[in-house]
């Protein structure tokens, strides 16, 4: 039986790679479809997300009626501890969702590995990680892939949405880092402890209120209204659909991470922007540039040597771990 076993789970985690995988690259898609000046051009962006938010707490309040899944009941001292987290969370999707309005989906996933810069340097600085020479390899190759990449794009002519779609996403790299730094500090620095599902939950659930000051600033709340999109059956069809593929994101990440490792789900995130970019050039037909293209690959490679770097870290760790263990045995 025990050799049964082994296949079993592996075969798990290969199907949960591939699910993570195929989930990300449809909310790309969808995403991109949505607000994409080529395409629906939907120009109430915070809308979209509160929409998108709104749909997946109330799937996760149906899984969770029927019992295909559990975590905590509302506490309103847990939403509004959680707060903090779920405003990175909310600047996160927002800066993410005008990044991707003003620029081709192959740069967003080239400048997404530069996030890991910040991350490594936030862990440094917090939390006394330290990283192997290979990591810090592929951080000089992912930074000098996202600078070639966007040179070569925009080519001596900017336009004004090209240098905004390159400040959120600056933005939205600083924000994901963020969210990312202290969500690791409420859940292990703090008391305060909640199930993968509980974070989805408040995540969503407080973004909503968290939302209406970005609508009412940019005026969306009124014109949201007015837009002839909201009364297009496929267009609406789609913006449900990217809701009920968020909450499906975010279950996919749960079971890659829970039936493989952290660092399985950070290798398969670097490998997964490969897809992402043929999605951009053969499925809505964006431009590539030869000379871009040698850049794109060059940051994708600095992604994956990432994935593979934080990997042999987590394994050289282990075995550090294990062999002071034997040592203290021994001793004993």
């Amino acid at each position: 039986m025990a050799s049964k076993a082994a296949p079993t789970s592996n075969t798990m985690a290969i199907i949960s790679c591939l699910v993570y995988s195929f989930m990300s690259n449809a909310m790309v898609l969808a995403n991109r479809y949505i607000v994409g000046q080529k395409y629906y051009n939907f120009r109430e962006k915070s809308f979209v997300i509160l929409a998108q938010a709104t749909i997946g707490v109330l799937i996760l309040e149906i899984a969770k009626a029927r019992g295909v899944i559990h975590y905590e009941k509302f506490s309103m001292e847990t939403a509004k501890r959680w707060a903090p987290v779920t405003g990175f969370f909310v600047a996160m999707l927002y800066t993410g969702t005008l990044a991707t309005a003003g620029l081709p989906i192959h740069i967003v996933t080239v400048f997404k590995n530069v996030t890991n810069l910040i991350i490594v340097f936030g862990e440094y600085r917090l939390f006394g990680e330290k990283v192997g020479p290979l990591v810090l390899g592929s951080l000089v190759v992912m930074l000098m892939g996202a600078v070639l990449t966007s040179y070569s794009d925009v080519g001596g002519k900017p336009t004004h949405s090209t240098l905004a779609g390159y400040f959120w996403m600056f933005m939205n790299c600083v924000s994901t880092a963020a969210y990312v730094l202290y969500m690791r500090y409420a859940t292990t620095g703090s008391s305060l402890k909640l199930s993968k599902f509980g974070m989805a939950f408040y995540n969503n659930l407080v973004a909503i209120p968290l939302l209406f000051l970005p609508m009412a600033y940019t005026g969306d709340a009124i014109t949201v209204w007015s837009n002839p999109l909201m009364i297009n059956v496929p267009f609406l069809f789609l913006l449900f659909l990217s809701g009920v593929m968020g909450i499906g994101l975010n279950l996919a990440s749960f079971w890659c991470v829970s039936v493989t490792s952290a660092t399985t789900y950070a290798t398969v995130g670097g490998l997964n922007k490969l897809p992402t970019t043929f999605i951009g050039v053969l499925l809505l037909h964006e431009e590539l540039k030869p000379q871009t293209a040698i850049y794109v690959t060059f940051g994708m490679v600095g992604g994956m040597m990432y994935g593979y770097g934080k990997f042999k870290d987590a394994e050289a760790a282990k075995q550090a771990k294990a062999h002071a263990a034997q040592n203290v045995d021994q001793k004993v």
